[in-house]
């Protein structure tokens, strides 16, 4: 079955990235079902429209916050039981979600959203009034109340784990991002996407610390898993890239490196991380796997279509303890926070 599941994929993985705007079709109810958090978010939907488009592989349900992105999806075919409304951060949401949609995998692709606080906007007025380029400094931008990444990437994230513990998800991959397991990255101050939503106090932000503290409790939940940490995403069409492996944050260190004569980037674009996401419950290579991925320029090394070759051909993982970790750069309550697995 896994096989055949796997041969399906791969023929279709170079032609799967459509256009957003198109309709769904059904799936049928009997396939396997695969909860997709951030399912309104671009990654997430590209993942809920590619399985929704090959009805005989998953079956795709969407977890989304608001009533707003539930009724999107609907509207544009995706069934009733298809979507649900819940907020990761409310543990009774989640697992009343999972519980109902009686998934047997779960991707998760939630995570703290930022947004531009008032002073960037007004610089961007400014600059565009007198033709000046306006530049992005990370302290300009905020998370929204509520919405850290300590609420949404930690909290969110352990609720989901500790729910699909008790309904019995099978297997679960995370979305998480590059520089979470290198202390070069963890450790400095200035990290620019630590940086992003850090008040005066020096509270907030450091949206690194947790994600990795998400990823370490995904791995000691016990259940199957895959992570992927990858690089800065692009919207350009899939299936037009080499894929490259990474661990230990080491394309990030070597984002200039030259490989075989061919630039090795840690851009990746958002079709293949979907593509890479779904072929991660598929391929047997790709359980409790813990990776970085990059991708050649495209035009240069061959794309990338067989995953399972490129799951197989990988045997090294992520490894936290490859370089030490300073505690007292940590975020505050870091290390108290419960990390317990629920039972």
């Amino acid at each position: 079955m896994r096989l055949l599941l796997q041969l399906l994929l791969l023929c279709d993985a170079v032609r799967w990235a459509i256009s957003s705007q198109c309709a769904f079709s059904a799936a049928p109810a009997q396939l396997p079902k695969v909860l997709i958090t951030g399912a309104s978010g671009r990654t997430g939907h590209l993942i809920f429209k590619r399985l929704q488009r090959e009805p005989h592989i998953f079956r795709p349900v969407a977890m989304v916050r608001s009533k707003g992105a539930a009724r999107r999806l609907k509207k544009a075919g995706a069934a009733e039981d298809q979507v649900f409304v819940a907020d990761v951060r409310d543990h009774g949401q989640v697992y009343e979600s999972l519980a109902s949609s009686q998934c047997q995998y779960m991707i998760i692709c939630s995570g703290a959203v930022i947004v531009p606080t008032r002073r960037f906007l007004l610089r961007r007025l400014v600059a565009r009034l007198f033709s000046r380029r306006g530049q992005k400094p990370p302290s300009e931008w905020r998370y929204k109340r509520g919405q850290a990444p300590r609420e949404v990437d930690w909290l969110g994230t352990k609720n989901l784990i500790d729910s699909a513990k008790r309904v019995g998800v099978e297997h679960v991959v995370l979305c998480s991002t590059m520089g979470t397991s290198c202390s070069v990255y963890l450790n400095d101050p200035q990290n620019e996407l630590n940086r992003v939503g850090r008040k005066r106090d020096g509270t907030g932000g450091d949206i690194l610390w947790w994600k990795r503290k998400a990823e370490e409790y995904v791995i000691a939940s016990g259940l199957t898993y895959t992570i992927c940490h990858p690089g800065s995403l692009v919207d350009s069409p899939g299936g037009r890239r080499e894929l490259v492996w990474g661990v230990n944050d080491d394309l990030l260190r070597q984002r200039r490196a030259e490989g075989g004569g061919e630039r090795v980037t840690v851009s990746v674009s958002r079709p293949d991380l979907a593509e890479v996401l779904v072929q991660s419950l598929v391929c047997d290579a790709a359980k409790n796997r813990n990776f970085d991925l990059g991708s050649r320029d495209e035009g240069q090394g061959t794309p990338t279509n067989d995953f399972d070759a490129f799951f197989r051909s990988h045997s090294s993982d992520t490894d936290y303890s490859a370089g030490p970790v300073d505690e007292a750069r940590a975020p505050p309550g870091y290390y108290a926070e419960q990390t317990a697995v629920a039972a």
